[in-house]
C-alpha cells in the first residue's frame, strides 16, 4: 500500500500549477490526499466556486489522467494551533506534506511530518487570483486549467459568476 501524502488548497479553480504538484506526488510513489480547503465558501470573487463543484473538477481531471487519489473537502477552522490536528481527526492516516506554503511547512513540521516543497509551477500565470482577475476581465485564461477544468466551468457557467462577483467586489 502507498504512503499517503497531503496536498492543501482552495482550488478555485484548481489550475495547471496544481495538477503539476500531483504528478509530482504520483511520479514519487504516494497517494495523493487533496484537502478541499474553505469547503463552505462559494459564490465570492475569491472563493467562486462550490466544494462540491471543485471536487468535481478536480476529480474528472485526475481521472482523465488516470491518477489515483482522495479529495476531502474540508471546512476552515481559523485556528492554526488547531489546524493539523483538526485534519488528523478528518483524514486517513497520512506521511508527508506538499506544500509552498511556509506556515503549513511549520505547522505540519512541528508536528513532525515530512514536508516536500515542490516549487512553483509558472507561477507568473498559474494562481487562481489571476485567473480568475482573467476571466472576470473576459481575456483568455484556457491554458491555465486542465481541458477537463476549463469545460466543466464553462458547463456550470463559473465564468459568468466570477464577472457577477468581480462587479460587486
Amino acid at each position: 500500500m502507498k504512503e499517503k501524502a497531503l496536498f492543501v488548497g482552495r482550488f478555485q479553480p484548481f489550475h495547471i500549477g496544481h495538477l503539476f504538484v500531483v504528478k509530482e506526488m504520483v511520479k514519487m510513489g504516494y497517494h495523493p490526499l487533496i484537502v478541499i480547503g474553505s469547503a463552505y465558501k462559494s459564490h465570492t470573487f475569491e472563493n467562486p466556486f462550490t466544494a462540491g463543484e471543485r471536487f468535481t473538477m478536480i476529480n474528472r481531471c485526475l481521472n482523465s489522467e488516470k491518477m489515483e487519489h482522495t479529495l476531502i473537502p474540508v471546512p476552515d477552522i481559523n485556528r492554526y494551533a488547531l489546524w493539523v490536528e483538526h485534519l488528523e481527526s478528518l483524514l486517513p492516516r497520512f506521511t508527508t506534506l506538499f506544500t509552498n506554503s511556509s506556515i503549513l511547512q511549520e505547522l505540519f513540521k512541528e508536528k513532525g511530518y515530512e514536508i516536500k516543497v515542490p516549487g512553483y509551477y509558472r507561477r507568473e500565470m498559474c494562481k487562481a487570483s489571476k485567473i480568475r482577475a482573467l476571466i472576470a476581465e473576459g481575456k483568455s485564461w484556457k491554458e491555465f486549467v486542465p481541458q477537463e477544468v476549463y469545460t466543466y466551468i464553462k458547463e456550470i457557467k463559473g465564468e459568468e459568476r466570477i464577472r457577477k462577483a468581480y462587479r460587486e467586489v
